[in-house]
């Protein structure tokens, strides 16, 4: 089963406790492991303030290494 982070819609993630609106953008070069601070080819995330920002292209990016993807935990999707 494919993990449900890895859609390429607009989903609610939860990391530290606070949900965050976020869409996965595929591994990259460049971005290293926002837990621990290691790497330079993470997982990465957009994280949005609202629905609007995807439009606007107003986003924070954030990368996760392989062994610290479960610090993201999937909460649902959510329709723009």
């Amino acid at each position: 089963m494919k993990n449900p982070l890895f859609s390429n819609e607009l989903i609610i993630v939860e990391f530290n406790g606070n949900q965050y609106l976020s869409m996965y953008m595929g591994r990259q070069k460049g971005f290293e492991c926002i837990v621990c601070g290691a790497g330079e080819n993470c997982h990465t995330f957009n994280i949005y303030n609202n629905p609007d920002d995807v439009n606007d292209c107003n986003y924070e990016t954030w990368g996760f290494g392989t062994q610290h993807l479960s610090s993201l935990k999937y909460i649902g999707p959510i329709d723009v």
